[in-house]
Formats: structure tokens, C-alpha cells, sequence
């Protein structure tokens, strides 16, 4: 740059430019600025001429300016800036700014020469882009909807100069307003509208929610919608609200989103267009909870109709294992009152009997526990043993698997996992239950499990020897209620819990393939089903 720079008779050439141009002296007064300046401060020339910015503008607009100046003095070296400008009625102004040394004959700073760029609108739609790329990867991440809720609020406050804003959710029975997240709003203010009724002259919120519309009320004060309301308002010192409803993507209404403000005024055009993102972000949040809360309910759901479809199926187990145990302890007990009512009772025949029914109700006992351990709710994660695990499943279905003749060929490393025992156990009954209904006759009924820990890994695979899945259907059969089974006979839900329990609470991976191999030198071909989970 020319540092020899020359500013007469160049006022006629500044007023062609439609950006804000100004001169301003190594003392910050202003020597020389176009009418557009003047246009956009407000003022006239002989308001401005020679003032400085403490004398034209607000101590926070004067002294953002006054340190850039500064610098650029210290430094001896113009730049380019991006500065905001707050309006006195707090919407701020965003310029691209030039500042450059002016130097006289001798190369002494006499002045600065700044052209200023107003690229409000750029930058506010830079704004809102920005805060939607971030809350939705916010979103995306978190599960809390509180915590989400609380990060849309600060980030409003923080775009809107002394606001204070609100998310109130809509009731269950859609005729209240919850609360949501409102931290910089009083406590007492909080739990005087939590739960209050919608109508279409409640408030703002109140009536946003009922109209499904934008509610502007530039003057709390004044307004009719508000006069119940007074006391409590200018307890908290809140004298303007603009409420949004936060509508679905059905377009319910979810809640609502504010803006208060602790005088009266009007929103500009910027500050609509931040009210409707952030409720359009606070729906996408609450859509998340709300459907993920849906799939809880669904999953429970889901998971007590496969319970309650293996129960019969327990119950006969159970009944079958049943039935030689307490013949036994029948024969022992008649056996012993017979030989006592002929008087030839002896000690040995005594003890033997009384051993037999011993040995009977420890059996008894034991399938009971069984039976009792899958179906009792158990929340929290325990150590154990997988081969523990599946020989409790195996438990359940011995007697099905012997009259069918079927035999389980293990592979089982001794690996601990630490999960929730009676998922696991489940996963494996169902597994194991779906081979069973697969194999038609009782001629090489193999099941094989093998169990190993592979690169940090427990990998569970279960494949049998009853031809494999119908390759038309194979990619369906984790699908929930599908099944090739009579409706009498199997819910279609067993393999879909198996994989929403691996994959949803385990954090593993399971899928399923028909694989062709051979065993004791004969080829079969069967379903594959393969369950990945993380060993820690």
C-alpha cells in the first residue's frame, strides 16, 4: 500500500460508494463519512463530525470499535474485521470491515480509512445454519431430553441479547402446559405456569398452543391475553413475549417455544425466523423422545409376548420332567408303608427309599428354580458364565430335545460376559427353540454351538442340520409376528426379540445363513445364526 496517501477533496468520491465509509483520526474522531454512514447511525453530519464512537453509540458498540482502532495503531498495520453493530433495539448488525493506516508526507498515522460491508443478512442466515447443523448433531447424540432442551435454550439466550427463554411441553390429555426448560426465568415464575390450561387467550404460550400460531405480544402491560396474569409478570420483570408452538411433523402440537424480554418491544424479521428454528428444533427433539419412548414401550412389549409364548412351553417341560421324579417318590413312599404295615420294614430299605425321594424333590427343586429364574425380572448387569447361561436354556427344552432326538455338539470356551443373565438366557431358548420346530424328522438331528473369543469378541454361532431357510424369506425371519408357523403354533417373535435384545441392550451384532458342511463324513445344510458381542 502507498502509505503516502492523500484524503482532500475525496468526500464527492465517497458518496458513490454505497458501503459505510468513514475517516476517523489517531483520536478516534471522525473527519470525513459518507451519507450512507449517516443513514445507517442515524444521524446528521454536524451530530457526527468530530465526535468519537463513545459520543455516537453505546459503551459496548464504542469500545468494540475503540480496541480494533487501537490495535491497528499499535500493530502499524491495516486489516479486514468482522464487526457487529447492536441497534438500540438489540438486533445486531454484522459488517465485513477494511481498516487501513492513513500516513501524511513524513509516514506519521494521521488517520484510519474504513469501508464497512453490512452483511447482516448473510450472516444471519449463517446463523441459523450453523445453530441447526449443530443442535441436530446434538440431538442425534443425546438421549437426555432435559439436557437438550436446556442446550436449544442457552443457544437462543445467547443469539438473542438479553432474552430469556422458554420450552413448555404439551400434556398427555393436550390441554396443559408443562414445563421444559426455562433456566434463566424466575423459580416462582416457572411453577406458577407449570400446568397451566391452553386457551386462546391465555398468555402467549397458552394461546400459541391453542391457535397452533405465532403469538406476538409486544407489550405484556397492555395486552388483554395477559391482565390475569400481572402481577406475577412484573414480579419476574417481564414485559414482552413472542411465543411459537412447537408442532410435530403431523403437525400437533407438541409445546410451545418463547422469548421474553424485560421491556417492551417487537421482534425484528431476524429474530422470527430464530423463533421458528429453534421450535422446529425442539420438535425434532421431542419427536426423538417421544418415539423412542414408543419403542421402549414396544420392546416390553414385545418381550413379555415372547415370555408368555415360551411359557407353555416351559409348563410342559417342567411337566414331563416332572412325571418320573414323582413316580419315584409315589413308589418309594408306598414301597416303605407297605413293608411297614407287614412288619418287614428293614433299615436298608428305609434308607434307600428316603434317599430316592431326597434325590427326587432336589430334581424338583431344581427345575423350579429354572423355571423361576427366567421368568423374574432382573435389571442389573452380573457377571456369569455363558456355558452356565446356555445350560440353563438347554435345561428347559431337554426333554423336547430328547423325544425329537436331538443331540447338541459343543465347542464352549469357558468366557465370562457381564450382561443380564435372563436376556441371554432367553436368546438362547429362542435359538435353540427354532431349530427344534425346524427339524421334521428324528433321523441326524444335530445342533452345534460353539462359543469362542475372537480379536477382543465373543462369538456365538448356533447352526443345525434342518436344511436351512427358505431363501425367499430368509432376509425376513428377524422381522417382528413374521413366522411360517400356524398361528397356533409360534408368535413370530422369538428371533426378532432375540436380535432387539443382542443388538439394542448388548451392543452386539447377530445375523443368520444357510450353510452347507459336513460331520462325521455326511454333507447337511442348515440355518447359521451368529451372535457378535463386545467382551467388555
Amino acid at each position: 500500500m502507498n502509505k503516502k496517501n492523500d484524503i482532500t477533496n475525496i468526500d464527492h468520491l465517497i458518496e458513490l460508494m454505497t458501503d459505510l465509509v468513514f475517516f476517523k483520526n489517531t483520536k478516534g474522531q471522525y473527519l470525513t463519512f459518507n451519507q450512507a454512514f449517516l443513514d445507517f447511525i442515524k444521524k446528521s453530519r454536524d451530530e457526527v463530525l468530530n465526535k468519537t464512537d463513545y459520543e455516537l453509540f453505546t459503551k459496548e458498540n464504542a469500545e468494540a470499535f475503540t480496541s480494533i482502532d487501537n490495535s491497528i495503531f499499535e500493530k502499524n498495520e491495516g486489516n479486514i474485521f468482522e464487526e457487529i453493530f447492536v441497534l438500540d433495539n438489540n438486533e445486531k448488525a454484522y459488517f465485513k470491515t477494511s481498516k487501513q493506516i492513513v500516513y501524511d508526507k513524513d509516514e506519521n498515522q494521521i488517520a484510519l480509512f474504513c469501508i464497512a460491508k453490512n452483511i447482516t443478512k448473510r450472516k444471519q442466515y449463517e446463523i441459523i445454519y450453523e445453530d441447526n447443523q449443530l443442535l441436530l448433531e446434538y440431538i442425534a447424540k443425546e438421549d437426555n431430553l432435559q439436557n437438550t432442551l436446556e442446550k436449544i435454550v442457552s443457544l437462543s439466550e445467547k443469539r438473542n441479547f438479553n432474552s430469556k427463554c422458554s420450552i413448555l411441553l404439551l400434556s398427555e390429555d393436550g390441554q396443559h402446559l408443562l414445563s421444559g426448560s426455562a433456566p434463566s426465568l424466575p423459580d416462582f415464575y416457572n411453577d406458577a405456569i407449570n400446568g397451566i390450561e391452553i386457551g386462546e387467550n391465555i398468555g402467549s404460550c397458552g394461546s400459541a398452543a391453542f391457535k397452533t400460531e405465532t403469538v406476538i405480544v409486544e407489550n405484556i402491560d397492555e395486552h388483554p391475553n395477559w391482565q390475569p396474569y400481572l402481577e406475577l409478570t412484573k414480579k419476574a420483570n417481564l414485559h414482552a413475549c413472542w411465543s411459537e408452538p412447537i408442532l410435530s411433523s403431523s403437525n400437533i402440537v407438541l409445546g410451545t417455544f418463547a422469548i421474553y424480554y424485560d421491556k417492551a418491544t417487537k421482534p425484528t424479521p431476524f429474530e422470527l425466523k430464530i423463533i421458528s428454528t429453534y421450535a422446529h428444533i425442539a420438535s425434532v427433539a421431542i419427536e426423538k423422545d417421544l418415539n423412542y419412548k414408543l419403542q421402549q414401550e414396544k420392546d416390553i412389549l414385545l418381550l413379555n409376548q415372547s415370555k408368555i409364548a415360551s411359557m407353555e412351553e416351559l409348563l410342559s417341560n417342567i411337566a414331563h420332567q416332572w412325571r418320573q421324579p414323582l413316580s419315584i417318590i409315589s413308589t418309594a413312599a408306598s414301597g416303605v408303608r407297605m413293608h411297614k404295615e407287614l412288619n418287614i420294614l428293614e433299615d436298608e430299605v428305609f434308607d434307600s427309599s428316603l434317599d430316592s425321594i431326597l434325590d427326587s424333590t432336589k430334581y424338583l427343586s431344581m427345575t423350579l428354580d429354572t423355571f423361576r429364574d427366567y421368568f423374574k425380572t432382573k435389571g442389573n448387569k452380573e457377571e456369569f458364565y455363558i456355558k452356565d447361561c446356555l445350560e440353563k436354556a438347554k435345561n428347559t427344552l431337554q426333554l423336547s430335545f430328547t423325544e425329537k432326538d436331538i443331540y447338541l455338539i459343543e465347542d464352549i470356551s469357558d468366557i465370562q460376559l457381564n450382561q443380564i443373565e435372563n436376556i441371554m438366557i432367553q436368546v438362547f431358548i429362542n435359538i435353540l427353540k427354532n431349530s427344534y420346530d425346524a427339524f421334521s424328522s428324528n433321523v441326524n438331528n444335530f445342533i452345534f454351538i460353539k462359543i469362542k473369543e475372537i480379536d477382543n469378541e465373543i462369538i456365538i454361532t448356533v447352526k443345525d442340520t434342518a436344511g436351512g431357510i427358505d431363501d425367499g424369506i430368509i432376509d425376513r425371519v428377524f422381522e417382528p409376528y413374521f413366522t411360517t408357523k400356524h398361528k397356533s403354533q409360534g408368535t413370530g417373535i422369538g428371533l426378532y426379540m432375540c436380535k432387539e435384545i443382542i443388538e439394542k441392550q448388548m451392543s452386539g451384532r447377530m445375523s443368520v445363513k444357510n450353510q452347507t458342511f459336513s460331520y462325521h463324513n455326511k454333507n447337511y445344510q442348515g440355518a447359521k445364526f451368529t451372535i457378535k458381542l463386545p467382551l467388555s
